[in-house]
């Protein structure tokens, strides 16, 4: 299928686990989405990043400095690079992390963009069966989905997703080989 508008949505936080789960550090995104376009035969389209800033207590630390000021500095990065980076946050609960409104983002960006008709295919790259709603209404619409996914010993991708998108495609360590930074 050759669409007219594309609308990429890219979980960064699923991403950096992809990464990670097979050994790899920072790829270019830019590089990445031109090359899964041009895999899924899509020629125009635009980008959407999710994400959140690391968390910082109320006195931070030197560390929690530096790692908000480097993830501050990729997201000017990427909106330099025409993406529109929507942040939710993160919030910590005992010793562990959560990002929050993250996936209420995500399906209220993909509704809008649907009613609008501002798209006729969606290319996902996620894991998070939170994001199975937001699929729904956007086929309802009569959206075209295609999921960019990879099952790493860091991520797992939810069966509901995998089996509620139109296209399915796996993220290989050769495709992020592909994705190096210069």
């Amino acid at each position: 299928m050759v669409s007219n508008k594309t609308m990429v949505c890219i979980d960064n936080g699923y991403l950096s686990k992809v990464l990670h789960g097979h050994g790899m550090q920072g790829i270019s995104n830019k590089k990445l989405v031109s090359i899964i376009a041009k895999k899924s035969f899509i020629k125009d389209y635009f980008v959407f990043l999710y994400d959140c800033m690391p968390y910082q207590s109320k006195s931070p630390t030197p560390e929690e400095r530096e790692r908000y000021a480097k993830k501050d500095k990729f997201f000017s990065r990427m909106r330099k690079n025409g993406f529109t980076v929507r942040l939710g946050r993160l919030q910590k609960i005992g010793n562990h992390f959560t990002q929050k409104k993250v996936d209420t983002l995500w399906t209220a960006d993909i509704a809008k963009m649907a009613f609008r008709k501002k798209m006729d295919t969606i290319i996902i790259i996620t894991g998070d069966s939170d994001f199975v709603p937001g699929v729904e209404v956007a086929q309802e619409l009569g959206i075209h989905t295609i999921l960019w996914y990879s099952n790493t010993s860091k991520t797992s991708t939810s069966f509901d997703l995998i089996k509620t998108c139109d296209e399915v495609h796996k993220i290989t360590k050769q495709l992020l080989h592909e994705c190096r930074r210069d």
